[in-house]
């Protein structure tokens, strides 16, 4: 159980990442060019997230936090569209793409760490209950510098430097507008003077180009002003999240596979890195080869393995893996069951896992949570005993949502490495 202490750290930390990632937001938001500027805060908001995640301890996906992020920032505001306006477009957008990226990112940031703080988890997200906080939030978030400083006194450098990024965009917007003014006047003059003879036309070039050179320095000046955000923020196209974790003694629901030959991103010691890996073998033989029973759950998963037109993520829960009120043992059924989907690992190395053990919904929340992660353990350590490496596995746990007289059950969610 988490001592006062430890909750105040974990909240002080999850300030001062909300309040560095919305002041990022609110800097990219002032990129002149449309979709870029969206792309870089979309990027912002699911660093936000996976850091408030590591804070306290939760599993990170991050194709299920852009899409809660989706779900939650919608279409709230179409600041952007200003960008897409010829000429001054992009410098008259960004105020609004800046205080809107901003205030979602705040937004978010408040949503997922009293949420996180209360035990849950992005599975049990549910951003539609949390869509009319999220709006509150939003309109709170358009003064966020001013709340953050109550919070967190020592943003006042961070909020200095955007406040002098502010004026040199519009130093740059007035330089700007002169020249463009300047050299209608001459175009217009150009016009009107049909007659200018050839010895005055080098002279002129020479003005126009001298001109011109001027604002592309502008130009240039006005993006040195966002030197201090990050670089890489274009996010990469993710898959959908897919279907919600339901009652964990329920249907089967349908597996798929990915493509071959993706580039692959694990997650080794909360650390994320790219990889290529090889083409998926063909297909093998499914359950009739393992000699696995028709309708169980290694059934299920051999058949949805050996299928290439397979889509993942996908969750199974295991039939025999049930645990009475209390308990984290293995009966003889599980241990029989767990040792074949370790057989069906070991046929398919490319597949991780991530283990969900079921707690009760009623009585002491800390103690349900750790009853169902020991159950999520259990079935880690009997896998690993059967030679399946930790790196590909990760135990979580769920709260139940059946009777509270019914047993407790876990759940494997298998993904695919090569597709992330």
């Amino acid at each position: 159980m988490f001592s006062t202490d430890t909750s105040v750290e974990q909240k002080n930390k999850a300030v001062r990442i909300t309040r560095f990632r919305t002041l990022m937001a609110t800097g990219t938001g002032f990129i002149p060019i449309p979709i870029l500027d969206a792309a870089g805060i979309l990027t912002i908001q699911i660093w936000m997230i996976r850091d408030l995640a590591r804070v306290y301890g939760i599993p990170f996906k991050k194709h299920i936090a852009k899409s809660l992020i989706g779900a939650l920032v919608g279409n709230i505001s179409s600041a952007g569209v200003i960008k897409f306006i010829p000429g001054l477009g992009g410098l008259l957008g960004g105020g609004a793409v800046a205080v809107s990226g901003g205030a979602a990112t705040y937004a978010l940031g408040k949503v997922f760490t009293q949420h996180f703080d209360q035990g849950g988890t992005l599975l049990t997200f549910d951003p539609i209950k949390s869509r009319d906080y999220f709006k509150e939030l939003y309109d709170q978030g358009k003064n966020a510098p001013a709340e953050l400083e109550n919070e967190q006194g020592n943003w006042q450098s961070a909020h200095l430097q955007l406040q002098a990024s502010a004026g040199s965009l519009q130093k740059a917007h007035e330089d700007l507008t002169q020249a463009i003014a300047s050299l209608k006047r001459e175009i217009e003059s150009s016009n009107r003077l049909n007659t200018v003879s050839v010895s005055m036309a080098q002279p002129k070039k020479r003005r126009w180009l001298r001109r011109i050179f001027l604002v592309l320095l502008l130009l240039l000046a006005s993006f040195g002003a966002w030197r201090y955000v990050p670089r890489n923020f274009i996010a990469k196209s993710a898959s959908l999240v897919s279907s919600a974790l339901g009652d964990i003694t329920g249907s089967m629901p349908h597996f798929s596979s990915p493509a071959v030959g993706d580039s692959t991103k694990t997650d080794v010691g909360g650390v994320e890195k790219n990889t290529e890996s090889p083409a998926i073998a063909q297909p093998n033989p499914g359950a009739a080869a393992f000699g696995f029973a028709s309708g169980t759950s290694e059934a299920l998963l051999a058949d949805s393995l050996s299928n290439p037109a397979s889509t993942y993520p996908q969750i199974i829960p295991l039939q025999a893996v049930l645990f009475e009120e209390g308990s984290s043992a293995l009966t003889p059924d599980a241990m029989r069951q767990v040792s074949n989907i370790a057989r069906l690992l070991k046929k398919y190395p490319a597949f991780d896992l991530t283990i969900s053990g079921c707690g009760d919904q009623s009585g002491d929340q800390t103690t349900n949570e750790q009853a169902g992660r020991l159950r999520a353990q259990a079935v880690e350590n009997l896998l690993k005993k059967r030679g399946i490496s930790g790196l590909r596995m990760r135990s979580t746990f769920v709260l139940k949502t059946t009777a509270p007289e019914e047993k407790r059950g876990v759940a494997l969610e298998i993904d695919n490495h090569s597709r992330r």
